[in-house]
């Protein structure tokens, strides 16, 4: 999918976060429109000329709901393969989490982001890095958290709706986001929260405690507090 821009914003598409409807309502916007390019494109790969002048901004969603709704979406796909590689040939939600919060441990497929090809094999930097795939994704996708060229801006998925309304200077935005139940019924999780437990629960604890703490998230199935979380920019020491 091409890059969504409007004058003044551009959109990087994190996966699993409502970004097709993100997309959908930047496209409908007065300025809006589609630029060349891919979906799910790391920040360091925008072009420059796109950016100049555009506040770059993304979506994210708390990791629980995050890992639920990748594994609904992976249920569908043609190939079983990457999913399967998570859960050490299983298919049941709690061996694919474990793989994918202890990717140390089993034996990755190249495409082991499920929803999106990677160019080049990116498997050891990912086993290397001891973090849940939520973390080695959102850090691939949008850069070092406050470093310089990251994406500091983000809209909280549940609160879509609101937070683009805000960054579009709208009142409100019609379209309504879409529900997983409406373009994939057969694998459509009624009760997402009925597959997880204690121990579970804790592994994403474990794996993914960066963008718990960065983003302020309570536990599963939480929202930040506001619609927009804005990073400030960190200063590093090079010496």
């Amino acid at each position: 999918m091409p890059i969504p821009v409007t004058e003044h914003l551009i959109y990087s598409h994190m996966l699993k976060t409502g970004g097709l409807w993100v997309s959908r309502v930047i496209k409908n916007h007065p300025t809006g429109k589609l630029e060349p390019g891919r979906r799910h494109l790391p920040v360091s790969q925008i072009p420059a000329n796109l950016r100049k002048n555009r506040l770059l901004f993304s979506t994210v969603r708390d990791p629980w709901a995050w890992y639920t709704s990748l594994y609904q979406h992976a249920l569908t796909a043609d190939d079983q393969a990457p999913l399967l590689a998570f859960g050490s040939g299983k298919s049941d939600f709690r061996s694919v989490l474990w793989g994918m919060t202890h990717p140390w441990g089993v034996d990755l497929h190249e495409d082991f982001a499920m929803v999106m090809p990677f160019q080049g094999d990116h498997r050891e930097s990912f086993k290397q890095k001891h973090v849940g795939l939520y973390t080695w994704l959102n850090h691939w996708i949008h850069g070092e958290p406050g470093a310089k060229g990251s994406i500091r801006c983000f809209i909280d998925t549940p609160q879509l709706n609101e937070g683009l309304a805000q960054l579009l200077d709208v009142h409100s935005i019609t379209e309504k986001p879409q529900n997983a139940a409406a373009h994939r019924p057969k694998t459509h999780i009624k009760n997402p929260k009925s597959l997880w437990d204690v121990e579970m629960i804790e592994w994403v604890r474990q794996a993914d405690p960066s963008y718990i703490e960065l983003f302020g998230y309570d536990g599963p199935f939480t929202q930040t507090l506001k619609a927009i979380t804005l990073l400030q920019e960190r200063h590093y020491d090079h010496h």
